[in-house]
């Protein structure tokens, strides 16, 4: 026999109060999952918003609705990523919970985890596809609240930010937070504009990584290190904050590895081997390997002007 409405209230009750037991009973006998009490919420949200993670799992796995919004608008997902329930944020994630849902303030879940600083679930929205540009309305964007709190660093997951049409925006809105920023995937030097290096310029960066890989995007590459290195004067001692990664091994024979390392090198940035197919080359033996030892340990790159001179000394050492 199915439960009255009035009766049907008490897992929404139940839920907020963590009673993992009267929940696990009423879930079966209840025919509406998705009542909601006097404030809008579900038995769901009132578990997500107070951490009660085996009552949130249970609801989610008997088909509770992930996506009802209560009288102010919030979700179970906002509920959990605001605050910091990262199990129950990334099921409800996983299953398939609405990213980009606002509250009446105009709150994302991103916005809200990224307000509190709970950048794990901030990681994973933007994994799933959050939208990074929605504002609040305040005007805040999750990347501005990322520092609202005063969390003095922010990190940027986006590989190809500079190739993004709203890129200008996104450098905007980092710049507004006053962050120290890290762009822990890099920037894409083929899409890198003067607007873009001088609103790069105005911000607080950790360090620079471009790439070079590809040899048929050479002239791009090229033409727009040199740009960077022109119009930002990071090419001082003073700053060597560039590196650039370079994939050697792919396509390309050593002596073209050769020629980008010192091209990189003549633009006084730091350049990092990675080798390509590295596990059937045999350790110690390959070329690619001493390669890698003199580019990637910076006082010897810079200490032998080529890596000619780098494996002269080498052998001396051996040789002693």
């Amino acid at each position: 026999m199915s439960l009255s409405k009035t009766n049907t209230l008490e897992i929404v009750k139940a839920s907020k109060e963590g009673n993992a037991y009267l929940v696990s009973k009423l879930i079966v006998q209840c025919t509406n999952l998705d009542i909601q009490d006097e404030e809008g919420k579900t038995a769901l949200m009132g578990a997500s918003w107070r951490g009660h993670k085996e009552i949130a799992f249970a609801l989610i796995e008997n088909g509770a609705s992930l996506d009802i919004q209560d009288e102010e608008g919030n979700t179970a997902l906002m509920g959990a990523s605001w605050n910091g329930h990262k199990e129950i944020a990334f099921a409800l994630i996983e299953k398939g919970a609405s990213l980009d849902t606002q509250d009446n303030y105009g709150k994302t879940a991103l916005i809200c985890a990224s307000l509190w600083g709970h950048f794990e679930i901030a990681f994973k929205l933007i994994k799933a596809g959050a939208d990074l540009e929605i504002q609040d309305n305040d005007g805040m964007t999750a990347l501005i609240c990322a520092s609202w709190k005063g969390q003095k660093e922010i990190k940027l997951l986006d590989p190809n930010l500079t190739a993004s049409v709203d890129c200008m925006h996104l450098l905007r809105s980092l710049r507004k937070t006053n962050a120290l920023i890290d762009f822990t995937q890099g920037l894409d030097i083929r899409f890198l504009n003067n607007e873009m290096i001088e609103l790069l310029k105005t911000m607080r960066i950790k360090r620079f990584h471009f790439a070079y890989d590809r040899l048929v995007d050479s002239k791009t590459i090229e033409q727009n290190l040199i740009n960077f290195r022109d119009k930002t004067g990071y090419h001082k001692p003073s700053h060597n904050n560039v590196t650039v990664y370079v994939l050697v091994n792919y396509e390309t024979s050593l002596a073209e590895d050769l020629y980008r390392l010192q091209f990189i090198r003549k633009l006084g940035f730091q350049p990092y081997v990675m080798i390509y197919n590295k596990h059937d080359l045999i350790k110690g033996k390959s070329i690619y390997f001493k390669l890698q030892r003199w580019v990637n340990n910076p006082p010897f790159f810079w200490k032998y002007s080529d890596f000619e001179a780098y494996l002269k000394a080498y052998q001396l050492r051996r040789c002693v």
